[in-house]
């Protein structure tokens, strides 16, 4: 199995923009290689159907409605499943101190997405993950999953954990359309909404929102 890891939204306490209301991290899964590779074609040929550059990077909140019509269904076809996972920041009480900061908040999300996650997930499962922080920090995201994310007898689910940057990596790219789009339904905007119901609710598996 494979797993692309992204996110949407400022990890962090609440900013006073609207667009930090919500930190999401999307996993978008894959069964093997053949699934993956497929979904990975399809996007390449999209962007010569659309006469982009071979190295044009799909970021969901820079491209136009045209563009993100054509991603969507290019994808939804395709055999891959989403395991969501958000922060409302906003809500109630204020977070609690131990993930306040964005580094923990970060590191809190991606074992809680696992972790629930974990009856869908193989063992040995490869995860990429966009390539954030520092050195250290991404060292410690990947032992922190190795550690957490276990099956019932303590064995890790996690195998190689892979740190890439998403304008070279077409499945990064889908996991940040996930991550945007799922942020976005949340703070209920009807495009997104409507994306959300029209191309990825039939893909989804597990969807969070903490607390």
């Amino acid at each position: 199995m494979l797993a692309f890891v992204d996110e949407s939204g400022n990890a962090g306490s609440k900013a006073p923009n609207r667009s930090s209301e919500y930190f999401v991290l999307a996993v978008v899964t894959f069964q093997d290689n053949n699934a993956a590779q497929a979904c990975d074609d399809a996007i390449q040929r999209l962007r010569l159907r659309l006469s982009l550059p071979a190295r044009y990077e799909f970021h969901y909140t820079e491209n136009s409605k045209r563009v993100k019509d054509a991603f969507l269904r290019t994808i939804s076809s395709h055999q891959f499943a989403c395991h969501l996972f958000a922060i409302e920041k906003g809500a109630g009480e204020s977070l609690r101190p131990e993930i306040a900061r964005s580094r923990n908040m970060y590191l809190f999300a991606s074992r809680r997405v696992f972790e629930i996650a974990k009856p869908h997930i193989a063992k040995g499962t490869s995860v990429t993950i966009d390539r954030t922080g520092n050195r250290q920090f991404r060292s410690e995201l990947a032992a922190h999953l190795r550690l957490h994310v276990t099956d019932d007898m303590g064995n890790p689910l996690i195998g190689r954990v892979n740190m890439r940057r998403s304008e070279g990596n077409n499945l990064l790219q889908l996991a940040d359309y996930v991550a945007g789009i799922t942020n976005r339904s949340l703070r209920g905007l009807a495009q997104e909404i409507e994306f959300r119901r029209s191309y990825l609710q039939s893909h989804e598996i597990t969807s969070n929102v903490w607390p």
